[in-house]
């Protein structure tokens, strides 16, 4: 009878053991395994992140700023989609001059509303953005409460908006 008890004594040690272990090692991969999906602004030239927030699918962030060539203002809509991919939602516009958009393609819809036009549905994939940032082209980046006036941050240069994961 003794040597029962000390056979399912071990037999019952070695299975909380695995039992423990089991749920130790489960808790450690998800918790290092989590990351956090950023949405950031890095400059291309100092490499430096001037913005980084944490983003979720269907957040959406936009830019503005003044063409160089027609002096009006371009506004780009982006949107995150559930694989964390920058996605172009849509572009406004004031003419349709040199360098800006003027034609459809696919299933983009040209809309005038306002006095100015729009082209929505664009749905196109961007891996990131490079923004060339002018001091007179007045860059501004727009992400919930947050507004960048990225043409004072950097002066002229380039940025990439981009997503990034991080712990």
């Amino acid at each position: 009878m003794k040597i029962f008890l000390i056979k399912l004594n071990i037999k019952c040690s070695t299975i909380i053991f695995l039992l423990v272990f089991t749920i130790l090692s489960s808790f450690s991969i998800y918790a290092f395994s989590v990351t956090e999906n950023n949405l950031e602004i890095m400059d291309y030239f100092t490499k430096k992140i001037i913005f980084s927030e944490k983003i979720v699918p269907g957040d959406i962030f936009s830019t503005l700023y003044i063409h160089s060539v027609e002096k009006t203002p371009v506004k780009e809509i982006f949107m995150i989609d559930d694989q964390y991919r920058i996605i172009l939602l849509e572009t406004h516009v004031s003419s349709s001059g040199a360098g800006l958009p003027s034609q459809i393609f696919g299933g983009e819809k040209f809309i005038l509303k306002d006095g100015k036009f729009i082209i929505n549905n664009i749905n196109r994939v961007l891996t990131f953005i490079p923004l060339k940032i002018g001091e007179n082209s007045h860059n501004t980046f727009f992400f919930k409460e947050v507004i960048l006036d990225l043409s004072s941050m950097i002066g002229d240069g380039i940025v990439y908006i981009r997503t990034a994961n991080s712990k």
